[in-house]
């Protein structure tokens, strides 16, 4: 690995006194240590090694490199760069004994020497070529190449189309190496180099970084995780003494989060430094993008050297929002009752029998006690929920399902919710929801007996994540009285004919149903039956021989008994009617009646000759008597 931490003593780099008449000669580097390992010279045609010519010794020998796949070639331990010649497309390193170093195609492509273990950097070379006359440019693709040569041996390179300044920045600002002129009066000029700004390099990611809004629910959404992004800004200074500082302003206002930038490597003494930057922004402070929202903030880092002598580079910084549902507000349902009559509380009065009532998760309200009279109404309830979404530009849908499925039984009525509300922007939102259901729909609940219904209200937002609120319609019965469904009962009997059997002896009968109804499935009935008159002859019942308990069809069966003596002083034709109600009772207080009559008719009986004396004693008058004189002994009654 190569080691690019040189210690100072190492490198020397210093500017030299130029007398006049003479050609400058500035010492670029020397290096001072030695390694036994070190690459020597080698011969390309045999690939034999060949010593470095001591000093006083001379070698006109030419050894020749060919740079790497990286550009980089290494050469041995205690090479000078003094001295630099332009051959052709070559670099020629002239040693002081001599001996010239080829380095082929250098000039086409200046490359990064290794000089044992230590690089020595493609700019400080590039330095090493100005200083010996030799004018460099950089092309689009960074590669440094030689565009003209004032002290050439013979090279043919026509005038580049730029000079170093517009190369790149790799090696824009690279220190003035011009050679100083004589003066006039004969002494010796001292060359001073000007300061060199810093020059961006690179920055990882080309300039740019991101975070992203936890995930809704998430460990980091819930304990409000800091969001980081992090990268660095390499640079070089060709003045391998200065220290750098560095700064960083916000390219807008309203900016979130926070932005700071650290010199982590100051570049001095390699010319190479390195700024890290980090973004940080509290999670909650981002919640309010939607998924895939992107807000951009962009920074201006400024690097500046010890003489203040800036470069900047620009950081956009994209923070990405991810979906948060929506959430609903449990605590606000309220039940308006609407439709039918209101009594002084400004409750409804269900008027006939079920009334609604509506409850949330959370508590509930109760109703009136029901009327008694039955009227043909729809029973209506609504209520507001609300939603908040921190996604500002999120809008909804609302949608309702039921559970009767897992009641395992079939709804009444209908409940809607409608969106009267959205979120966008920030508002609060609001979903208007409404059960309604018909009366006749309710019939079957008898008094006491509920049903609970359970509704669920979903919102949507537009990246499809939900928040469900449960609403609960209870549904309170009241009392429906039974309903007589058959015609006017009749019964009738007749008295025995004189002399047939049974006459005076069997008990006459008449029997007969009513059939009623009601839709309180689970109430149970009882019958009872009043004469509407006095001095009623016979017996009247009736009884319940269908309840109508579970199928709402009841049935009651009357009978009507009388001894046939008991209506023997009829005579033929005549008839006696006897009228009974039959009152059915579903045991809540509905009752319903209907009147039985029974007509009973006579037969003729033949007279009968009562049992008397039957002997008559007659006595002649006494002649001479008058007829009317009656004669004495005679009993006149016999």
């Amino acid at each position: 690995m190569l080691d690019r931490n040189v210690p100072n003593e190492n490198i020397e780099v210093e500017a030299e006194y130029i007398a006049e008449g003479t050609q400058p000669a500035a010492k670029i580097v020397e290096v001072a240590q030695a390694n036994s390992q070190d690459p020597g010279f080698v011969d390309p045609a045999t690939g034999a090694a060949i010593g470095v010519p001591s000093n006083g010794q001379s070698n006109s020998a030419a050894t020749r490199f060919v740079a790497d796949a990286a550009n980089t070639i290494t050469l041995p331990v205690g090479v000078s760069l003094d001295n630099i010649e332009i051959d052709g497309n070559d670099i020629i390193l002239v040693q002081a004994d001599g001996t010239r170093i080829v380095i082929e195609g250098g000039a086409l492509n200046v490359p990064t020497f290794l000089i044992g273990a230590v690089e020595v950097p493609q700019q400080v070379l590039v330095a090493a070529l100005q200083a010996n006359g030799i004018n460099v440019a950089a092309g689009p693709d960074g590669a440094v190449s030689v565009v003209s040569n004032s002290g050439s041996a013979g090279g043919n390179f026509a005038e580049g189309s730029g000079d170093i300044g517009e190369a790149g920045d790799t090696i824009s600002l690279l220190s003035d190496t011009d050679q100083a002129d004589a003066g006039d009066g004969g002494e010796d000029e001292q060359l001073v180099d000007a300061n060199d700004a810093p020059v961006i390099l690179s920055a990882s990611n080309g300039g740019a970084g991101s975070v992203t809004e936890a995930v809704d629910l998430s460990e980091g959404e819930i304990g409000n995780a800091d969001q980081t992004a992090t990268g660095t800004i390499t640079f070089t200074d060709v003045d391998l003494g200065d220290v750098h500082t560095v700064t960083a302003v916000a390219a807008g206002e309203g900016y979130l989060g926070n932005f700071t930038a650290v010199v982590t490597d100051s570049a001095t003494f390699d010319g190479q430094g390195t700024v890290t930057w980090t973004f940080t922004v509290a999670d909650n402070a981002i919640d309010f993008l939607a998924a895939g929202e992107t807000r951009t903030q962009s920074y201006v880092v400024t690097i500046a050297d010890r003489n203040g002598l800036p470069v900047q580079q620009t950081i956009t910084v994209n923070i990405v929002g991810t979906n948060d549902a929506p959430v609903l507000d449990a605590g606000n349902v309220e039940g308006v009752w609407d439709d039918v009559s209101e009594n002084e509380e400004g409750m409804i009065i269900d008027l006939p029998s079920e009334m609604v009532k509506i409850a949330a998760v959370e508590g509930e309200e109760s109703g009136e006690e029901p009327a008694s009279e039955e009227l043909p109404v729809t029973h209506t309830v609504d209520g507001v929920l609300t939603f908040t979404d921190v996604d500002l530009i999120d809008t909804h849908v609302v949608s309702v399902s039921d559970r009767s499925e897992q009641q395992e039984r079939t709804y009444v009525g209908q409940l809607e919710a409608v969106l009267t509300q959205d979120t966008t922007g920030g508002a609060v939102g609001e979903i208007t929801w409404t059960f309604t259901a018909d009366d006749a729909e309710l019939d079957f609940l008898a008094e006491g007996q509920q049903i609970s219904q359970t509704y669920v209200v979903t919102v949507t937002d537009s990246a499809g994540a939900t928040s469900q609120q449960t609403i609960t319609v209870r549904i309170y019965g009241s009392n429906d009285t039974p309903v007589i469904e058959s015609a006017v009962s009749k019964g009738s009997v007749t008295e025995i004919a004189d002399g047939a059997k049974g006459e005076n002896v069997d008990v006459l009968e008449a029997t007969g149903t009513i059939a009623f109804s009601d839709v309180d499935t689970i109430d149970k009935h009882s019958v009872a039956a009043e004469a509407q008159g006095e001095d009623y002859l016979g017996t009247f019942e009736a009884v319940i021989s269908d309840s109508a308990t579970g199928d709402n069809e009841g049935e009651v069966t009357w009978t009507f008994k009388v001894a046939d003596a008991a209506i023997d002083y009829l005579a033929a034709g005549e008839t006696l009617t006897q009228t009974y109600t039959v009152i059915v009772s579903d045991g809540k207080g509905g009752t319903v009646a209907q009147d039985v009559t029974v007509t009973i008719t006579g037969t003729n009986d033949v007279p009968v000759l009562g049992k008397g004396s039957t002997e008559a004693t007659v006595t002649e008058f006494v002649d001479g008597r008058g007829r009317d004189e009656t004669p004495r002994g005679f009993d006149k009654g016999g």
